[in-house]
Protein backbone atom coordinates (compact mmCIF):
# COMPACT_ATOMS: atom_id res chain seq x y z
CA UNK A 1 0.00 0.00 0.00
CA UNK A 2 1.16 3.82 -1.07
CA UNK A 3 1.76 5.84 1.82
CA UNK A 4 2.28 9.54 1.08
CA UNK A 5 2.58 12.65 2.95
CA UNK A 6 0.75 15.84 2.47
CA UNK A 7 1.68 19.31 3.95
CA UNK A 8 -0.94 22.08 3.94
CA UNK A 9 -4.18 20.52 4.40
CA UNK A 10 -6.12 23.21 4.09
CA UNK A 11 -9.23 23.68 1.57
CA UNK A 12 -7.41 22.12 -1.29
CA UNK A 13 -4.96 19.49 0.33
CA UNK A 14 -7.82 18.36 2.59
CA UNK A 15 -9.09 17.14 -0.53
CA UNK A 16 -6.47 15.43 -1.70
CA UNK A 17 -5.88 14.15 1.62
CA UNK A 18 -9.24 12.77 1.83
CA UNK A 19 -9.56 11.25 -1.72
CA UNK A 20 -6.07 9.67 -1.51
CA UNK A 21 -7.60 7.64 1.99
CA UNK A 22 -10.89 6.82 0.13
CA UNK A 23 -8.75 5.51 -2.65
CA UNK A 24 -7.07 3.37 -0.02
CA UNK A 25 -3.58 4.99 0.62
CA UNK A 26 -2.16 5.86 3.61
CA UNK A 27 -1.99 9.16 4.07
CA UNK A 28 0.19 11.73 6.99
CA UNK A 29 -1.29 14.91 7.13
CA UNK A 30 0.31 17.99 8.25
CA UNK A 31 -1.07 21.44 9.21
CA UNK A 32 0.47 24.42 11.56
CA UNK A 33 -3.60 25.00 12.70
CA UNK A 34 -3.63 23.00 15.99
CA UNK A 35 -6.90 23.66 16.46
CA UNK A 36 -7.99 22.81 12.76
CA UNK A 37 -5.95 19.57 12.91
CA UNK A 38 -8.23 18.53 16.19
CA UNK A 39 -11.39 18.96 14.38
CA UNK A 40 -10.27 16.95 11.91
CA UNK A 41 -8.77 14.12 14.03
CA UNK A 42 -12.21 13.95 15.98
CA UNK A 43 -14.23 14.29 12.93
CA UNK A 44 -15.88 17.60 13.82
CA UNK A 45 -14.65 19.97 11.17
CA UNK A 46 -17.39 21.68 9.09
CA UNK A 47 -16.74 22.32 5.53
CA UNK A 48 -18.83 23.71 2.45
CA UNK A 49 -16.67 22.25 0.31
CA UNK A 50 -18.92 18.68 -1.09
CA UNK A 51 -18.15 15.27 -0.05
CA UNK A 52 -15.30 16.99 2.46
CA UNK A 53 -17.60 15.78 5.95
CA UNK A 54 -18.94 12.70 4.35
CA UNK A 55 -15.25 11.13 3.23
CA UNK A 56 -13.86 12.39 6.54
CA UNK A 57 -16.07 10.57 8.61
CA UNK A 58 -15.70 7.38 6.98
CA UNK A 59 -11.57 8.09 7.03
CA UNK A 60 -9.62 5.62 8.68
CA UNK A 61 -5.98 5.65 6.65
CA UNK A 62 -5.63 9.34 7.45
CA UNK A 63 -3.08 10.15 10.44
CA UNK A 64 -2.62 14.31 11.24
CA UNK A 65 -0.20 16.41 12.93
CA UNK A 66 2.22 19.38 12.96
CA UNK A 67 5.30 17.59 12.66
CA UNK A 68 7.05 17.88 9.20
CA UNK A 69 9.55 15.78 10.33
CA UNK A 70 7.28 13.16 10.84
CA UNK A 71 5.47 13.47 7.70
CA UNK A 72 9.19 12.85 6.00
CA UNK A 73 9.47 10.08 7.73
CA UNK A 74 6.29 8.45 6.71
CA UNK A 75 6.67 9.02 2.89
CA UNK A 76 9.28 8.92 0.31
CA UNK A 77 6.69 11.26 -1.40
CA UNK A 78 5.92 15.17 0.01
CA UNK A 79 3.28 16.48 -1.35
CA UNK A 80 3.01 20.83 -0.89
CA UNK A 81 -0.14 22.84 -0.96
CA UNK A 82 0.79 25.41 1.42
CA UNK A 83 -0.80 28.51 0.13
CA UNK A 84 0.70 30.87 -1.94
CA UNK A 85 -1.07 34.08 -1.46
CA UNK A 86 -0.29 37.21 -3.97
CA UNK A 87 2.17 40.00 -3.30
CA UNK A 88 1.32 44.03 -3.28
CA UNK A 89 3.54 43.61 -6.89
CA UNK A 90 0.95 40.57 -7.96
CA UNK A 91 3.70 37.96 -7.61
CA UNK A 92 3.14 34.91 -5.46
CA UNK A 93 4.87 34.49 -1.54
CA UNK A 94 6.15 32.15 -1.63
CA UNK A 95 7.03 31.94 1.88
CA UNK A 96 5.29 29.25 3.21
CA UNK A 97 6.92 26.59 0.67
CA UNK A 98 10.68 28.40 2.21
CA UNK A 99 8.74 27.36 5.45
CA UNK A 100 8.62 23.70 4.35
CA UNK A 101 12.22 23.41 2.91
CA UNK A 102 13.83 24.72 5.83
CA UNK A 103 12.17 22.14 8.02
CA UNK A 104 13.33 19.63 5.64
CA UNK A 105 17.17 20.97 5.46
CA UNK A 106 16.59 21.05 9.95
CA UNK A 107 15.77 17.26 9.29
CA UNK A 108 18.80 16.25 7.44
CA UNK A 109 20.78 18.36 9.75
CA UNK A 110 19.71 16.54 12.18
CA UNK A 111 20.26 13.03 11.19
CA UNK A 112 17.03 12.25 8.70
CA UNK A 113 17.48 10.90 5.74
CA UNK A 114 15.88 12.39 2.38
CA UNK A 115 18.07 11.22 -0.27
CA UNK A 116 15.82 9.79 -3.11
CA UNK A 117 12.60 11.52 -1.60
CA UNK A 118 10.60 14.08 -3.88
CA UNK A 119 8.96 17.29 -2.60
CA UNK A 120 5.96 17.38 -4.84
CA UNK A 121 4.84 20.91 -4.98
CA UNK A 122 1.45 21.41 -5.68
CA UNK A 123 0.63 25.37 -4.97
CA UNK A 124 0.90 27.94 -7.74
CA UNK A 125 4.29 29.52 -8.12
CA UNK A 126 6.25 32.33 -10.05
CA UNK A 127 7.62 30.90 -13.52
CA UNK A 128 11.65 29.94 -12.35
CA UNK A 129 10.93 29.34 -8.65
CA UNK A 130 10.59 25.47 -8.72
CA UNK A 131 14.17 25.38 -10.52
CA UNK A 132 16.14 27.50 -7.88
CA UNK A 133 14.10 25.09 -5.11
CA UNK A 134 15.21 22.18 -7.58
CA UNK A 135 18.81 22.99 -7.18
CA UNK A 136 18.73 23.72 -3.41
CA UNK A 137 17.06 20.54 -2.51
CA UNK A 138 19.49 18.75 -4.92
CA UNK A 139 22.49 19.50 -2.81
CA UNK A 140 21.16 17.03 -0.25
CA UNK A 141 19.54 14.32 -2.31
CA UNK A 142 16.19 15.35 -3.09
CA UNK A 143 14.14 15.98 -5.99
CA UNK A 144 11.51 18.51 -6.93
CA UNK A 145 8.40 18.13 -9.01
CA UNK A 146 5.95 20.56 -9.72
CA UNK A 147 2.64 19.44 -9.96
CA UNK A 148 -0.03 22.39 -9.78
CA UNK A 149 -3.64 21.10 -9.73
CA UNK A 150 -6.33 22.26 -11.68
CA UNK A 151 -8.86 22.60 -9.62
CA UNK A 152 -11.81 24.96 -7.93
CA UNK A 153 -12.96 25.59 -4.60
CA UNK A 154 -16.66 24.18 -4.59
CA UNK A 155 -16.13 21.06 -6.38
CA UNK A 156 -12.39 20.08 -5.64
CA UNK A 157 -12.62 16.62 -4.83
CA UNK A 158 -14.96 16.06 -8.07
CA UNK A 159 -11.99 18.23 -9.98
CA UNK A 160 -9.26 15.94 -8.93
CA UNK A 161 -11.27 12.75 -9.41
CA UNK A 162 -11.73 13.82 -13.69
CA UNK A 163 -8.99 15.99 -14.07
CA UNK A 164 -8.16 16.92 -18.08
CA UNK A 165 -4.33 16.52 -17.39
CA UNK A 166 -1.70 16.40 -14.78
CA UNK A 167 1.02 18.34 -15.12
CA UNK A 168 4.64 17.18 -13.77
CA UNK A 169 7.54 19.72 -14.16
CA UNK A 170 10.58 18.04 -13.45
CA UNK A 171 14.56 18.79 -13.90
CA UNK A 172 14.32 16.79 -17.50
CA UNK A 173 16.78 14.26 -15.08
CA UNK A 174 15.53 12.58 -12.75
CA UNK A 175 12.78 9.86 -13.11
CA UNK A 176 9.15 10.31 -11.72
CA UNK A 177 8.69 8.21 -9.12
CA UNK A 178 6.55 5.27 -9.46
CA UNK A 179 4.73 6.07 -6.19
CA UNK A 180 3.73 9.61 -7.69
CA UNK A 181 1.97 7.72 -10.74
CA UNK A 182 0.44 5.56 -7.95
CA UNK A 183 -1.57 8.20 -6.42
CA UNK A 184 -2.99 9.98 -9.81
CA UNK A 185 -3.70 6.37 -10.76
CA UNK A 186 -5.76 5.77 -7.50
CA UNK A 187 -7.13 8.86 -7.34
CA UNK A 188 -8.55 9.41 -10.59
CA UNK A 189 -12.05 7.53 -12.66
CA UNK A 190 -10.13 8.26 -15.77
CA UNK A 191 -6.52 6.87 -17.18
CA UNK A 192 -4.37 10.56 -16.23
CA UNK A 193 -2.93 12.34 -18.91
CA UNK A 194 0.27 13.14 -18.09
CA UNK A 195 1.80 16.21 -19.43
CA UNK A 196 5.62 16.31 -18.84
CA UNK A 197 7.52 19.06 -19.00
CA UNK A 198 10.15 21.23 -17.25
CA UNK A 199 9.83 23.03 -13.63
CA UNK A 200 9.27 26.35 -15.79
CA UNK A 201 7.00 25.01 -18.96
CA UNK A 202 5.09 23.69 -16.12
CA UNK A 203 4.37 26.93 -14.29
CA UNK A 204 4.00 28.93 -17.11
CA UNK A 205 1.24 26.59 -18.26
CA UNK A 206 -0.52 26.54 -14.74
CA UNK A 207 -1.15 30.63 -14.72
CA UNK A 208 -1.54 30.95 -18.83
CA UNK A 209 -4.13 28.50 -18.57
CA UNK A 210 -5.90 30.50 -15.93
CA UNK A 211 -5.57 33.47 -18.17
CA UNK A 212 -6.63 32.14 -21.21
CA UNK A 213 -10.26 31.13 -19.58
CA UNK A 214 -10.54 34.74 -18.08
CA UNK A 215 -9.80 35.43 -21.75
CA UNK A 216 -12.31 33.86 -22.86
CA UNK A 217 -14.91 34.60 -20.05
CA UNK A 218 -13.97 38.73 -21.04
CA UNK A 219 -14.57 38.19 -24.89
CA UNK A 220 -17.94 36.09 -24.51
CA UNK A 221 -19.23 39.00 -22.22
CA UNK A 222 -17.89 41.79 -25.06
CA UNK A 223 -19.90 39.16 -27.50
CA UNK A 224 -22.94 38.87 -25.29
CA UNK A 225 -22.79 43.34 -24.48
CA UNK A 226 -23.00 43.71 -28.71
CA UNK A 227 -25.84 41.14 -28.82
CA UNK A 228 -27.58 43.19 -25.92
CA UNK A 229 -26.90 46.82 -27.79
CA UNK A 230 -28.38 45.13 -30.87
CA UNK A 231 -31.45 44.33 -29.09
CA UNK A 232 -31.59 40.40 -28.42
CA UNK A 233 -33.23 39.38 -25.42
CA UNK A 234 -31.24 37.44 -22.66
CA UNK A 235 -32.23 33.91 -24.49
CA UNK A 236 -30.88 34.59 -28.01
CA UNK A 237 -27.83 36.34 -26.86
CA UNK A 238 -27.66 32.66 -24.69
CA UNK A 239 -28.04 31.19 -28.48
CA UNK A 240 -25.32 33.27 -30.19
CA UNK A 241 -22.71 31.98 -28.02
CA UNK A 242 -24.10 28.71 -27.87
CA UNK A 243 -23.53 28.16 -31.33
CA UNK A 244 -20.02 29.43 -31.07
CA UNK A 245 -19.20 28.06 -28.82
CA UNK A 246 -20.56 24.32 -30.62
CA UNK A 247 -17.39 25.07 -32.87
CA UNK A 248 -15.08 22.75 -31.32
CA UNK A 249 -12.30 25.19 -32.00
CA UNK A 250 -14.08 27.23 -29.20
CA UNK A 251 -16.08 24.79 -27.10
CA UNK A 252 -18.89 26.04 -24.69
CA UNK A 253 -16.88 25.74 -21.53
CA UNK A 254 -15.99 29.12 -19.67
CA UNK A 255 -18.38 31.35 -22.45
CA UNK A 256 -21.30 32.25 -20.73
CA UNK A 257 -22.82 35.65 -20.68
CA UNK A 258 -22.08 36.76 -16.94
CA UNK A 259 -20.49 38.71 -14.96
CA UNK A 260 -16.38 38.56 -15.76
CA UNK A 261 -13.93 36.15 -14.25
CA UNK A 262 -14.02 36.57 -10.50
CA UNK A 263 -12.65 34.18 -7.42
CA UNK A 264 -9.64 33.61 -5.71
CA UNK A 265 -7.44 31.68 -8.74
CA UNK A 266 -8.21 33.42 -12.44
CA UNK A 267 -7.98 36.85 -10.99
CA UNK A 268 -4.22 36.71 -9.25
CA UNK A 269 -3.03 34.23 -12.03
CA UNK A 270 -4.37 36.94 -14.75
CA UNK A 271 -2.18 39.53 -12.78
CA UNK A 272 0.79 37.35 -12.16
CA UNK A 273 1.35 36.20 -15.77
CA UNK A 274 0.85 40.05 -16.85
CA UNK A 275 4.06 40.80 -14.19
CA UNK A 276 5.63 37.71 -15.56
CA UNK A 277 5.75 38.94 -19.32
CA UNK A 278 6.81 42.15 -17.97
CA UNK A 279 9.79 40.68 -16.09
CA UNK A 280 10.79 38.74 -19.46
CA UNK A 281 10.02 42.11 -21.36
CA UNK A 282 7.01 40.30 -23.82
CA UNK A 283 3.77 42.48 -24.87
CA UNK A 284 1.52 42.60 -22.38
CA UNK A 285 -1.34 44.38 -24.27
CA UNK A 286 -3.24 41.14 -24.50
CA UNK A 287 -3.28 40.60 -21.36
CA UNK A 288 -3.88 43.59 -19.98
CA UNK A 289 -6.99 44.08 -22.49
CA UNK A 290 -8.50 41.69 -20.22
CA UNK A 291 -8.30 43.86 -17.17
CA UNK A 292 -10.07 46.79 -19.33
CA UNK A 293 -12.59 44.81 -20.97
CA UNK A 294 -13.93 43.64 -17.42
CA UNK A 295 -13.99 47.51 -15.96
CA UNK A 296 -16.22 48.27 -18.93
CA UNK A 297 -18.42 45.21 -18.94
CA UNK A 298 -19.26 46.10 -15.37
CA UNK A 299 -19.82 49.12 -16.07
CA UNK A 300 -22.51 48.07 -18.94
CA UNK A 301 -24.19 46.05 -17.07
CA UNK A 302 -24.47 48.75 -14.09
CA UNK A 303 -26.08 50.65 -17.19
CA UNK A 304 -28.33 48.22 -18.38
CA UNK A 305 -29.71 47.72 -14.56
CA UNK A 306 -29.87 51.64 -13.79
CA UNK A 307 -32.03 51.96 -17.54
CA UNK A 308 -34.70 49.48 -16.30
CA UNK A 309 -34.74 50.55 -12.63
CA UNK A 310 -35.54 53.41 -11.57
CA UNK A 311 -34.21 54.72 -8.62
CA UNK A 312 -36.38 54.40 -5.31
CA UNK A 313 -36.85 50.76 -6.52
CA UNK A 314 -35.93 47.88 -4.42
CA UNK A 315 -33.52 45.17 -5.80
CA UNK A 316 -32.51 41.88 -5.20
CA UNK A 317 -29.59 40.22 -5.05
CA UNK A 318 -29.63 36.15 -4.57
CA UNK A 319 -25.35 35.62 -4.33
CA UNK A 320 -22.70 37.58 -3.21
CA UNK A 321 -20.41 35.37 -3.42
CA UNK A 322 -18.28 34.67 -6.62
CA UNK A 323 -19.24 31.49 -7.47
CA UNK A 324 -22.93 29.48 -6.07
CA UNK A 325 -22.67 27.17 -3.32
CA UNK A 326 -18.81 28.38 -2.49
CA UNK A 327 -19.02 30.83 0.37
CA UNK A 328 -15.70 32.85 -0.09
CA UNK A 329 -15.85 36.94 -1.28
CA UNK A 330 -13.12 37.04 -2.97
CA UNK A 331 -12.37 38.73 -5.80
CA UNK A 332 -16.25 38.48 -6.08
CA UNK A 333 -17.76 40.80 -9.14
CA UNK A 334 -20.93 39.59 -8.09
CA UNK A 335 -20.19 41.90 -4.37
CA UNK A 336 -18.28 44.49 -6.72
CA UNK A 337 -21.37 45.30 -9.12
CA UNK A 338 -23.61 45.34 -5.23
CA UNK A 339 -21.10 47.88 -4.15
CA UNK A 340 -21.69 50.04 -7.55
CA UNK A 341 -25.40 49.78 -7.08
CA UNK A 342 -25.39 50.55 -3.80
CA UNK A 343 -23.32 53.62 -4.64
CA UNK A 344 -25.83 54.93 -6.89
CA UNK A 345 -28.12 55.20 -4.25
CA UNK A 346 -30.32 51.50 -4.75
CA UNK A 347 -31.55 49.66 -1.79
CA UNK A 348 -31.12 46.17 -1.79
CA UNK A 349 -32.46 42.91 -0.88
CA UNK A 350 -29.36 40.70 -0.17
CA UNK A 351 -30.48 36.44 0.32
CA UNK A 352 -27.19 34.44 0.75
CA UNK A 353 -26.01 32.03 3.37
CA UNK A 354 -25.34 32.94 7.02
CA UNK A 355 -21.48 32.56 6.08
CA UNK A 356 -21.73 34.99 3.31
CA UNK A 357 -23.68 37.32 5.17
CA UNK A 358 -21.33 37.84 7.92
CA UNK A 359 -18.31 38.11 5.72
CA UNK A 360 -20.16 40.55 4.23
CA UNK A 361 -21.27 42.64 6.67
CA UNK A 362 -18.48 44.50 7.83
CA UNK A 363 -17.73 45.29 3.96
CA UNK A 364 -20.70 46.85 3.37
CA UNK A 365 -20.82 48.58 6.58
CA UNK A 366 -21.24 52.32 5.02
CA UNK A 367 -24.68 51.27 3.14
CA UNK A 368 -26.08 49.61 5.73
CA UNK A 369 -28.73 51.80 5.66
CA UNK A 370 -29.71 50.35 2.28
CA UNK A 371 -29.32 46.88 2.93
CA UNK A 372 -31.60 44.19 4.12
CA UNK A 373 -30.29 40.81 4.82
CA UNK A 374 -31.98 37.71 4.81
CA UNK A 375 -30.74 34.19 5.40
CA UNK A 376 -31.39 31.60 2.12
CA UNK A 377 -32.86 28.92 3.23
Amino acid sequence: MTNISIVGIGKLGLCMALLCEKRGLNVYGVDKDINYLEKIKFKTLKSAEPQVEEYLKDARLLEVSTSISEALKFSDIILCFVATPSNSDHSYNHDAIEEVIREIYNFEENGGDVHGKTLVINSTTMPNYCNGVSERLANIGMNVIYNPTMIAQGSAISDLQRADICLLGTDGQTDIPEDLYNVYEAISNKEPNYKIMSHTGAEITKIATNCFLSLKIAFANNIGDVCIQNNLTENQTAIVLEAIGSDKRVGNSFFKYGLPASGVCLPRDVRALNLHLNHVDIDTSLIKGIFDSNTKHLNYLLDQITQSNPLGRTLEINQLSYKKGVPILTESKELELCIMLLKYGYDINIIESESVIEQAKPILKQWESQITYKIKE
